[in-house]
């Protein structure tokens, strides 16, 4: 089961902003600026890219049931996002 929730920090956050913290803490570091850190532009899409990360991994067994989920913070609503056609 994979649950993202409305109002997340890496929704707020951007490639930009992350390296530039870490640039801030460890300023010696050259690979700071090669880091993609994989921004949250839209949550249902993070649902469904994850879930399908889940079921292309040779690690998950294959008969495994994936589930993908949105929490909203403030209703208390949990919505299941489909991704039936999301394929192995």
């Amino acid at each position: 089961m994979i649950i993202h929730h409305t109002d997340c920090g890496l929704t707020h956050a951007t490639n930009e902003k992350i390296r530039h913290i870490l640039k801030q803490r460890l300023p010696e570091d050259p690979t700071i600026d090669t880091l993609e850190f994989g921004e949250i532009k839209n949550l249902e899409m993070s649902v469904l890219e994850d879930m399908q990360f889940l079921r292309n991994s040779p690690l998950v067994r294959a008969d495994l049931v994936i589930k993908g989920y949105l929490y909203d913070l403030e209703t208390g609503r949990l919505t299941e996002v489909n991704g039936d056609a999301l394929s192995r």
